[in-house]
C-alpha cells in the first residue's frame, strides 16, 4: 500500500516536472524566434523603455532617461534586467532575447504554482494535467510572456503570495505564526516592486489575513498584531525601492501613473459626454477580459450546464466551499477592473492591464472541471479528458496573432524596432529628438538624446502637458527634431497655449516604416508655418 502510494507520488512529480519543462521549451521557440517577428507581434514600445534604464543602471548612471532621473517603471523587473547589460554591454538584441527568456522562466514558475493549487482543490488526478495543457496552450499567456514586459514576473508574485497564504497555517504557535505572516508580506511587497496596481491585491490580503487571525484567535489584540505583521513585511520589500526613488527623483509615487492618468481622461464635462466615455470604456473592457478568457469561460458554461442537469446539490455545494478560498483573487480582480475602468482609463494597455484576471477564470474552469470528470461514468473520463485537452490546445490556434507567432511572417504594418534603427542611422550623433513613443528610439538610437514627450518617464513634460506648456518645454530641453505619429502631434498642439505656426515644421513622412499600421513623421522644432498631415481630421473628430 505504502509503495503504491509512493509510486503515485513519482508518477506525479514526473508529470509536473515534463509539464514545466514543455512549458519553458515552448516559450522558449516562441522567443527565440527572430527578433524583428516577435517586435511585430509582442514587442510594444513601453518594453524598451524598461530596457533602456535597466541599461542606464547597469552603466552606472542611475535611473535615467534622456535628460533626467525617471521612476516611471515597475522596479522589480528593471532591477532584474540589469546583470543582462553587464553580460551583454553592446548587445542590445541578445539583452531582448535573454529579458524575453526570464519572462519565460517566471512563466514557467507561475505553472508550478498554479499545478500545486488545482491539485490540492481536485478530486481527479486528471485535472491539474488537464489544466496545465489548457495554460500552456493558452494563447492569451503566450502572447503575454513574450511581450518584453513585467506582465507575467507581476502575476507569479500574486500566484506565489497566494499560495503561501493557503499554506499558513494560522492557528499555529502565535510567534511563529507571525513570522510566517511577516514573509507573507515581503512575498506581497516583491508583488508591488513587479506592479504597483498589485496593490489591491496586497491590500485584499490583509483584510483577509484579519479575518483569518480573528477566527482563529478570540483576541483582537492579535489579529492587529499579525496584519501589523504582514505591513511590516510589505514595508521591507518596498521601502528601499521608495528610498531609491526619491533620492534620484524627489518622488514617491510613479510619474507614469500620473501621466498616464493625465493622458487618458475623458476629453468631456457634461455627464452625457462622460456616460457614453464610460459606457463605452466597459464595453471594451468587457469584450477583452470575454475574449481572451474564451476558452476557460466555454468550459465554465459547459460544465456548469452539463452539472446542472445531474440536480445534485451537494456538487454544487462542494463547488462553492473550493471556490470561497479564492475570494482575495475575487476582490483583487474586481478591485483592479474598477480601478482601470474609472482612475485609470488607458484602454490601449488593458489587453496586458487585465491579464491578472485571468487566474479567475482558471481557478473556476479547474473546479468546474473537475467536478464534471468526477461525475462522469469511469468508462468515459479518458474520452471527455481528451477531448477538453484537445479543446484547449485548438484554441490556442485560433487567434490570429498566436498563428502569426508560431507560423507566419510578421506585418510590416507593425512593431517598433525599424523606427529606432532608422533614426540612429539617419541622425548625426547627440542629435536630441523628442517623441511620445520613445521606448524604441531611446532604446536603439543610443547615439542620440532621446526625450519622452508623454511624461511617462519624464517629470518634466508631464508638468508641461499639466501646465499646457508643451512646445515651450520642447524649446527649453534643445530638442531639434520631434518624431512621432500624427496623433502624437495633437496632444503638442492641445497642450501648448502658446502654439503658435512655426513651432513645429513639417519635414516629410518616413517612408516604408509603419508601427501598427500607423506612420511616422518628422519635424524640426523651428518658428516656420506649420503642415502636419492629418492633423485637421483628428481636431475634427
Amino acid at each position: 500500500m505504502i509503495k503504491s502510494i509512493q509510486d503515485k507520488k513519482a508518477t506525479w512529480k514526473s508529470s509536473i516536472l515534463l509539464l514545466l519543462f514543455f512549458n519553458i521549451l515552448f516559450r522558449l521557440w516562441v522567443a527565440l524566434k527572430p527578433l524583428p517577428h516577435i517586435d511585430g507581434v509582442t514587442i510594444p514600445d513601453d518594453a524598451y523603455l524598461s530596457l533602456t534604464i535597466a541599461r542606464n543602471i547597469a552603466r552606472g548612471l542611475g535611473p535615467l532617461y534622456g535628460l533626467d532621473y525617471t521612476n516611471g517603471f515597475q522596479p522589480l523587473y528593471v532591477f532584474l534586467t540589469v546583470p543582462i547589460y553587464w553580460l551583454f554591454p553592446g548587445h542590445p538584441e541578445t539583452a531582448i532575447y535573454a529579458a524575453l527568456i526570464l519572462l519565460a522562466l517566471f512563466d514557467t514558475a507561475t505553472l508550478y504554482f498554479l499545478i500545486k493549487i488545482v491539485k490540492s482543490l481536485s478530486a481527479s488526478g486528471l485535472t491539474s494535467f488537464i489544466m496545465a495543457i489548457s495554460w500552456i496552450f493558452n494563447s492569451y499567456v503566450l502572447l503575454t510572456v513574450a511581450n518584453g514586459l513585467e506582465t507575467s514576473i507581476a502575476l507569479f508574485f500574486v500566484i506565489a503570495s497566494f499560495y503561501f497564504y493557503l499554506k499558513t497555517p494560522f492557528e499555529i504557535e502565535f510567534s511563529k505564526g507571525l513570522f510566517r505572516t511577516f514573509c507573507l508580506g515581503a512575498l506581497l511587497g516583491l508583488a508591488l516592486l513587479a506592479r504597483i496596481d498589485n496593490i489591491f491585491f496586497a491590500v485584499a490580503m490583509i483584510f483577509y489575513v484579519w479575518i483569518q487571525s480573528s477566527r482563529i484567535s478570540t483576541s483582537h489584540k492579535k489579529a492587529l498584531i499579525s496584519v501589523a505583521a504582514l505591513i511590516s513585511g510589505i514595508l521591507f520589500a518596498y521601502i528601499p525601492w521608495l528610498s531609491y526613488s526619491y533620492y534620484f527623483t524627489g518622488d514617491l509615487f510613479p510619474i507614469s501613473g500620473k501621466a498616464v492618468s493625465l493622458i487618458s481622461s475623458p476629453g468631456t464635462r457634461s455627464i452625457a459626454g462622460l456616460f457614453d466615455f464610460y459606457f463605452g470604456l466597459f464595453r471594451k473592457s468587457a469584450y477583452i477580459i470575454i475574449k481572451n478568457n474564451l476558452p476557460y469561460i466555454f468550459a465554465i458554461l459547459v460544465g456548469a450546464f452539463s452539472l446542472s442537469i445531474t440536480r445534485k446539490p451537494s456538487v454544487i455545494r462542494n463547488m462553492a466551499r473550493k471556490l470561497a478560498v479564492f475570494l482575495p483573487l475575487l476582490l483583487f480582480g474586481t478591485a483592479l477592473f474598477c480601478a482601470y475602468l474609472i482612475i485609470f482609463p488607458v484602454q490601449w494597455f488593458f489587453v496586458r492591464y487585465y491579464y491578472p484576471l485571468i487566474l479567475l477564470f482558471f481557478i473556476v474552469a479547474s473546479v468546474v472541471v473537475d467536478s464534471f470528470i468526477v461525475e462522469l461514468p469511469g468508462r468515459f473520463v479518458p474520452y471527455i479528458s481528451g477531448v477538453l485537452i484537445a479543446f484547449f490546445v485548438i484554441t490556442c490556434t485560433l487567434r490570429p496573432l498566436t498563428r502569426i507567432i508560431i507560423y507566419g511572417n510578421t506585418d510590416s504594418g507593425r512593431g517598433y524596432l525599424n523606427i529606432g534603427y532608422w533614426a540612429r542611422d539617419n541622425f548625426e550623433d547627440n542629435t536630441i529628438i523628442g517623441s511620445a513613443q520613445t521606448g524604441a528610439l531611446g532604446y536603439l538610437a543610443g547615439n542620440l538624446t532621446v526625450i519622452n514627450l508623454d511624461g511617462v518617464v519624464n517629470r518634466r513634460a508631464y508638468d508641461a502637458m499639466r501646465q499646457r506648456r508643451t512646445i515651450a518645454y520642447i524649446k527649453q530641453s534643445g530638442i531639434e527634431y520631434v518624431l512621432g505619429w500624427s496623433i502624437n502631434i495633437v496632444p503638442i498642439i492641445n497642450e501648448s497655449y502658446n502654439f503658435s505656426p512655426g513651432d513645429l515644421i513639417f519635414i516629410k513622412k518616413i517612408e516604408y516604416i509603419k508601427s501598427w499600421g500607423y506612420d511616422w513623421y518628422l519635424y524640426r522644432v523651428g518658428r516656420d508655418s506649420l503642415d502636419i498631415p492629418g492633423t485637421n481630421d483628428i481636431l475634427n473628430d
